[in-house]
């Protein structure tokens, strides 16, 4: 099996699908990439046991066929090279054990050893109950509004996410950790049928870096259990949180008379000024209004 990729496009394609690899993983398998070729098109998975990123390229190829490959040392390696096209190919190891891969170029050639690509978990099937789309560039800042306030207590699950709230009028994206809340609201999204569901923190921190620089429409399928979002060449499947989040709304004050309107620049540089000489462990400042 051989295939020629140009180096730039490959280095992107696995910056896309790297974030999801760890390396405490319980399943060796998973600390590799796999790699499928069908002719022309490569397509490259990452995943860790809960969360699965898929992109693919143009590839110049006759094979098909797929390989496992170390995700680490192959990424560092192919880092080495500036933009030029790059020749891989896999082969029978000499000792009959197993194969190798060699990326063969003008002056080096390098070559590891591949684990068996049999052992790399199926995709993960269902059928989507629910479907929505929503802008890359909309999730993207929506993510940003939100992860923030995510919180890391494993006890309480459901607010180590991000909660996805479609209405027929609105849509809101909500995240809490008990000591603040945000909603982000969206008035210019609207779903006839009302739709919600908890993203874990992971995948989306994953996701908001990919999107930042698009305005394609994302896809996102869903069921009980499982999402799936399809966005230009990339598709990634994770699990979603199980349980049911907290009535945030009933924490917002309604119909509450105090508000102050303040320039958002002067607050903020006096607040980093203040910040200063907060106690660092709880970083609080101080409010205290007075006429104007």
């Amino acid at each position: 099996m051989k295939f020629i990729v140009a180096s730039g496009e490959l280095q992107k394609a696995l910056n896309t699908v790297s974030g999801v690899i760890s390396s405490s993983q319980s399943r060796p398998i998973l600390e590799n990439y796999l790699f499928e070729i069908e002719e022309n098109n490569l397509k490259i998975t990452a995943s860790d046991g809960e969360t699965t990123l898929v992109t693919s390229l143009e590839v110049k190829s006759d094979d098909t066929g797929k390989f496992a490959v170390p995700a680490k040392i192959f990424q560092d390696f192919v880092k080495t090279y500036g933009e030029q096209p790059l020749t891989l190919s896999v082969k029978d190891s000499e000792d009959g054990n197993g194969s190798l891969l060699e990326i063969l170029d003008e002056k080096d050639n390098f070559a590891v050893a591949l684990d068996n690509a049999e052992d790399y978990p199926e995709l993960p099937e269902f059928d989507a109950s629910q479907s929505v789309k929503i802008s890359a560039g909309v999730l993207s800042e929506a993510l940003t509004n939100t992860l923030f306030a995510t919180s890391n207590d494993s006890l309480r699950p459901v607010m180590t996410g991000v909660l996805f709230q479609f209405k027929e009028d609105e849509t809101n994206f909500v995240s809490t950790d008990s000591h603040r809340l945000v909603v982000y609201k969206r008035t210019d999204l609207i779903n006839p049928e009302p739709i919600e569901f908890i993203m874990p923190k992971k995948p989306l921190a994953i996701f908001k870096n990919i999107l930042a620089n698009s305005n394609d429409d994302v896809t996102i399928e869903f069921n009980e259990n499982m999402a799936k979002f399809t966005f230009g060449n990339n598709t990634w499947i994770c699990r979603l949180i199980d349980g049911k989040y907290p009535n945030y709304t009933a924490v917002i004050p309604k119909e509450n008379p105090n508000v102050l309107t303040i320039n958002r620049n002067l607050l903020l540089s006096s607040i980093r000024r203040a910040s200063i000489m907060s106690n660092k462990s709880t970083n609080q400042v101080r409010f205290k209004l007075s006429g104007n």
